[in-house]
């Protein structure tokens, strides 16, 4: 369900996790620059700016195309977001960090309310095995470094091209 992102803000590396308040999402705007927005709705945002979003930070991918989807009572915009890298659990509950492939980004979609933005990440089926990226401070220069593909729980985020 990507439950956290990794990307490059100016010269800082940033790990978001949908649970902190006030997380954000990098957006890629029209004009190519990117935008922070706020990334969803948590359960506990119960003010006035916020009550209008759905609770949660994902869309799936089948939910939104029915015509008879929640998704439909909202003003909304596929959107591009720049990740480095994104969080998903495996069906036992453990977390993996999987690099975003060269050239791609995750498919989300824009919320607009009175004006206000809310980003949501699109979600589809798991691959039947995904693997997982190094966790280390030595790089893996040789190759000599191998990680086991895991089984992913429902959902997975859409990637996009970036361009």
């Amino acid at each position: 369900m990507c439950g956290g992102v990794e990307f490059h803000w100016g010269e800082d590396k940033q790990k978001v996790y949908f649970p902190y308040p006030n997380a954000k999402l990098p957006v890629i705007r029209r004009d190519g620059g990117i935008e922070l927005v706020t990334w969803g709705r948590r359960n506990e945002e119960n003010d006035s700016e916020a009550l209008p979003f759905p609770v949660n930070g994902w869309v799936r991918e089948d939910s939104y195309a029915r015509g008879d989807s929640m998704w439909n009572r909202y003003r909304s915009k596929p959107v591009r977001i720049a990740v480095d890298a994104f969080m998903e659990k495996d069906d036992k509950g453990n977390s993996h960090w999987f690099s975003m492939p060269e050239g791609q980004c995750l498919q989300g979609l824009l919320l607009i309310v009175d004006g206000r933005w809310r980003v949501y990440v699109m979600t589809t089926t798991p691959p039947e095995n995904a693997i997982p990226k190094i966790e280390t401070d030595n790089h893996d220069l040789f190759g000599a470094l191998e990680t086991e593909p895991v089984q992913i729980h429902q959902r997975w985020p859409m990637h996009t091209s970036i361009g």
